[in-house]
């Protein structure tokens, strides 16, 4: 993938969005969010809903690790860390859809799925802002007709107007990156992925779009993964006691998410072929906000090929090497002894 595609993409407009994905064989589609379009739309915050799905989880996950531990020991002597936590992690997965065939949940996560539908079983409704092509600002600058096919919801989060793809990021591009963090790379080297795959297949080259708050919000979501098992005050410990692992504080999403999450805040680098059109219409939309019937746009659907289009059947060479699912679908590269080290000691 490179920018001759990109631009092949911009020259194509003319043809039905159909076809110009059938152009791109095996592409890696990444969303881009419009933070500029209906900024002044006010919007419920939904934190608690994202909370309480998350410690939902946490709490099913415990349960399910505990017993597969108590399994083991009832045959062997004790647990290593590094066995704890490949079963939490492979659980995790499969809470979140990542063990599923179908790329599109191997691809985001289930939260930004459940903010695009606003239709799963078990959430409420919420308010979200779903962007159609021509009133975007990349489609109003015909920027690149990817773009406008995987545009993000736009959503309130702790206060802040995110798009729902950064919640992907958190949630599933952190997990990549925490398993390449405990493969001990350096920070260094994490630092050096995340602008690779962000000047590549997760963004420039391909939607023409670099990411400032998309790397941020992946190091977010490795602290996250940090924080679960591995820190000084981690979420989930093993209890000697009462021989089960416990939760013993409480997901909140808002320890995570400040301003920087908006790219409006935190501005994104464009392709330069389209900036110049792209910009216009950004300090267009900032000095003339768009009008719309409020009810009207947070009752819209999201387009169906950018449903399709947002699985970005997964870059296998790419992701291969990242391990991008954990455990179950790729073990880590380096023996448990050239591993971190998490505190966790089961002993019969």
């Amino acid at each position: 993938m490179n920018r001759f595609i990109l631009k092949l993409l911009k020259l194509v407009k003319p043809l039905s969005l159909m076809t110009v994905f059938a152009l791109v064989p095996h592409a890696t589609i990444a969303t881009e969010v419009d933070n500029y379009t209906y900024s002044h739309i006010q919007l419920e915050d939904i934190k608690d809903v994202i909370n309480d799905y998350v410690n939902s989880n946490i709490r099913k996950i415990v349960e399910q690790t505990t017993d597969s531990i108590r399994y083991t020991l009832a045959h062997h002597h004790s647990v290593s860390s590094a066995a704890v936590e490949s079963r939490f992690f492979s659980y995790w997965e499969e809470a979140y859809g990542a063990k599923g065939v179908n790329p599109y949940f191997r691809a985001i996560s289930n939260i930004e799925h459940c903010i695009s539908v606003n239709n799963c079983e078990g959430w409420p409704k919420i308010e979200r802002i779903i962007h159609l092509p021509q009133d975007s600002i990349y489609g109003r600058s015909n920027f690149s007709v990817v773009t406008e096919a995987v545009l993000a919801p736009v959503v309130n989060v702790c206060g802040v107007r995110i798009g729902g793809d950064k919640l992907t990021h958190f949630f599933y591009d952190g997990r990549m990156y925490y398993n390449q963090y405990m493969n001990n790379k350096s920070d260094k080297e994490i630092q050096d992925l995340m602008e690779e795959t962000e000047n590549e297949i997760m963004g420039l080259e391909f939607t023409g779009v670099y990411s400032e708050s998309d790397i941020v919000v992946n190091y977010k979501g490795m602290e996250f993964f940090k924080n679960i098992l591995i820190t000084d005050n981690p979420y989930v410990v093993w209890s000697n006691a009462n021989r089960k692992l416990i939760q013993v504080r409480d997901f909140d999403i808002c320890d995570y998410v400040d301003s920087t999450w908006d790219e409006s805040v935190l501005k994104s680098k464009f392709d330069e072929d389209g900036r110049d059109a792209l910009e216009k219409v950004i300090a267009q939309e900032k000095e003339n906000p768009s009008q719309i019937n409020r009810e009207e746009l947070l009752s819209r659907k999201p387009q169906p090929l950018g449903m399709v289009a947002v699985s970005k059947m997964v870059y296998k060479e790419k992701w291969a090497v990242l391990k991008t699912f954990g455990h179950s679908l790729g073990d880590y590269s380096l023996q448990e002894s050239d591993r971190r080290k998490i505190n966790i000691k089961v002993q019969k």
